[in-house]
Order: C-alpha cells, then structure tokens, then sequence
C-alpha cells in the first residue's frame, strides 16, 4: 500500500513538472518578440522605376548588392522575416528598371479557384479588378524599354486560408497568372 502511495506521489509530482516545464517554454516562445519590418510596403510604392539609387537611398537608406552582371546592378532591403524590397538599375543609365517586393504587402481580397479559372488572359487590368473584386496589390514592375512598365499584382495572400491570385500585365493586359492554396 505504501509503495502504491509512493508510485502516485511520484506520478503526480512528474506530471506537475512537465506541465509547468512546458508552460515556461511556451511562454518564453510567447514573450519573443516578432520579427521586426524595417521596410514595408507603403515605402516599395514610393520607389518608381525609372529612379536613381541615390534617390532610392533617401526612401529605404543603402541597400545590400545583390548581384552586378549583364549591366545591371540590383540592391536588396531585407527584413528579419524574409520579406524584402529588391530593385534592379541598369548601369548605362544608372535608373531604376525594375522593382519587386516580397511579403510586405498584405491584400485581403478573397479569391477562389473558380476566380482564377475565370483569367483567361488578354484582360486589362480593371476587368480583374472587377472579376476578383478590388484593388490588387503591385508586386512587381519592369520598365520594358518601350516607355511603358509592365506590373505584377497579387490579390488575396499566401498566409490566407484562401491563398493568392498572381496576374502579370505586359502591355496592360494579362499575360501570365498563377495561384496558390486556392479552394
């Protein structure tokens, strides 16, 4: 009787540290701070294509060089979490010719597979807008060398039980789509 007595006591203490173990762990996890957002998605609108790097820093400070080949230079702004701007200047003109961002912004739109299936291409832009039902979000932008940009914008998001719609518009008009976790 003595030794069940003691076997239980021991269970019991066992289990209470457990539980307060794990309770100590989890809230050290809770009391972690999120990763920090230096650069965000208002600050990747105000870079335009066709901007020089110094102009650039004035928004986002210096960059980190990503690469320099083929007469382009490209200069990355990264966060704690991934998420970055990333801007490309050719170095014959020293502007910028492309801009692309990833993870900052954060559009709400609701998409689904049966609106993605509707983009069949050679629409412009407000035809999706009015197909998925607001505004997208710009991802990215590409200076085509004709005096036009062509853009890629996002609707929904991948953190987003109802994932993302991504559509490229080259000459105003869609060229390219993609999607993910789409029900």
């Amino acid at each position: 009787m003595k030794n069940i007595k003691l076997k239980m006591t021991a269970t019991v203490i066992g289990v209470i540290t457990i539980v307060g173990l794990t309770g100590c762990a989890a809230s050290k996890t809770a009391d972690k701070p999120a990763p920090s957002k230096q650069y965000n998605y208002s600050q990747f609108t105000k870079i335009k294509v066709g901007m020089t790097y110094e102009e650039t820093k004035k928004i986002l400070g210096a960059g980190k060089k990503d690469s320099d080949k083929q007469g382009k230079i490209s200069y990355k702004w990264k966060n704690d979490d991934y998420s970055f701007i990333d801007v490309t200047y050719s170095t014959s003109t020293n502007k910028a010719i492309e801009k692309m961002e990833y993870k900052l912004g954060d559009n709400k739109i609701k998409v689904s597979k049966n609106k993605y299936d509707k983009i069949k291409g050679k629409q412009n832009y407000d035809d999706i807008k009015e197909l998925l039902g607001g505004d997208g979000t710009v991802s990215e932008e590409n200076d085509t060398g004709t005096g036009t940009t062509d853009k890629e914008y996002i609707w929904g998001n991948d953190s987003d039980e109802n994932g993302y719609i991504s559509v490229s518009f080259t000459n105003g008009y869609a060229s390219f789509k993609s999607g993910n976790y789409l029900k």
